[in-house]
């Protein structure tokens, strides 16, 4: 291994990271080929579907940069990756990695901004829920049905929510009739 280059692996998946200088890739295309024989001899087979490579030129004047072939196949090269969970860009901006991080979060908090707005329950016992005491049965009120997400992984919130409505509803009742009865 040449000190201009790092070899990562984690699980199933290997990077060569190398660094070109000079215009000299010889250390790099050397690295690539003793991992292909590597591979070759350890009866490990590379995808090329799947291997994919990235060069990042920092120089003002940027030349070509030639194909890498494995088995008589070119390798893409692309201009953007994830790596350990980050998005890499050839130039190395974070714009691309900060625009993944905000879409995630949205919809990761889409349950919360649903919520934002509740929608308050029409109660037919209006009285019954003024007294002392009531304010959790009128902060649960708040919140309905309606504001829920309708979607599948949702359903489990659904239900409970429901059932705690329920309850609510059957404590607000009782109550009712406890005044009624007295």
């Amino acid at each position: 291994m040449h000190s201009s280059n790092h070899i990562i692996k984690f699980a199933d998946d290997t990077t060569v990271v190398g660094l070109i200088s000079k215009n000299n890739e010889s250390a790099y295309r050397e690295e690539m080929q003793q991992l292909i024989a590597w591979c070759k001899d350890n009866n490990l087979s590379l995808n090329i579907d799947k291997t994919k490579e990235m060069v990042v030129d920092f120089r003002r004047a940027q030349s070509s940069h030639s194909l890498l072939v494995i088995n008589g196949s070119s390798v893409e090269i692309i201009k953007s990756t994830k790596f350990f969970g980050v998005h890499l860009a050839e130039n190395f901006t974070w714009s691309l990695n900060t625009t993944s991080i905000t879409k995630k979060t949205q919809q990761r908090l889409c349950f919360l901004w649903r919520l934002r707005k509740p929608i308050s329950v029409p109660h037919p016992d209006r009285e019954g829920m003024r007294g002392a005491g009531n304010h959790v049965s009128r902060n649960s009120a708040a919140i309905t049905q309606e504001t829920l997400p309708s979607d599948d992984r949702w359903m489990g919130k659904r239900r409970r929510f429901n059932r705690q409505m329920k309850e609510v509803r059957r404590l607000i009742e009782v109550k009712r009739r406890n005044k009624l009865a007295a």
